[in-house]
């Protein structure tokens, strides 16, 4: 029997909104990175985004820092000139357009940062406590959940099973796991943009921009 869903108005899912490819944000962010120095024609041009966004996110990327008015000119956007200012990486910043971070999302950004980090193998406490900072605790449960996602959808080979230890009463000693060089899925590189679980037990990888893993049924 087909379940019948009444759809509801909003942001729409993530691996609708990139099917096309990278976000938007993402592209003007490479292309900053490249230029160096930029104004909005060839900025908006090198990312192959549209005016109207690229001059919002530059507004943005100004009022948290990352980018600096280098021009001297009073005029507008158009003829202004920028200058990358804060370099982070590859991932572009998330930020509101005050200029604010986006903390939605920071605590599975930080256990794939972890993850990706680690040589060795490990297990969803060392995750938690390794991925926590002051301002986001990630919780246990949120990082054993998110391992065992990350396992199906191909990414977590397990190297040690759970184990149970009759002093701790029925308890187990957390099952280990590493990240795999490749998916076993889909053979690709895992980047290092984090892996989103989202709703329906669906894994979305925004670095392929495509669902990797979709859950029929539950396992327990």
């Amino acid at each position: 029997m087909t379940e019948t869903r009444r759809k509801v108005p909003g942001r729409r899912p993530a691996h609708l909104e990139m099917a096309g490819g990278k976000p938007k944000r993402q592209r003007i962010w490479e292309a900053i990175r490249t230029l160096k120095e930029f104004n909005l024609i060839n900025c908006a041009h090198k990312a192959d985004v549209d005016m109207d966004t690229t001059k919002t996110y530059l507004q943005t990327l100004e009022r948290a820092g990352f980018i600096e008015d280098v021009s001297g000119k009073r005029g507008g956007h158009d003829e202004k000139r920028w200058q990358l200012a804060r370099d982070i990486g590859m991932e572009a910043p998330r930020l509101t357009k005050e200029g604010k971070p986006v903390t939605q999302g920071m605590g599975t950004t930080n256990m794939w940062r972890v993850m990706r980090l680690t040589k060795g193998d490990f297990d969803y406490l060392e995750i938690a406590r390794s991925a926590s900072t002051p301002e986001h605790q990630v919780k246990p449960e949120t990082a054993r959940s998110y391992l065992k996602a990350l396992h199906s959808a191909g990414y977590l080979d397990m190297v040690v099973a759970p184990q149970t230890k009759p002093a701790m009463k029925g308890g187990k000693t957390p099952a280990r796991w590493r990240l795999l060089p490749y998916n076993r899925i889909n053979s690709k590189k895992p980047g290092p943009r984090a892996p989103m679980i989202q709703r329906l037990k669906r894994v979305f990888d925004p670095n392929w921009a495509e669902v990797v893993f979709q859950e029929e049924a539950d396992d327990e």
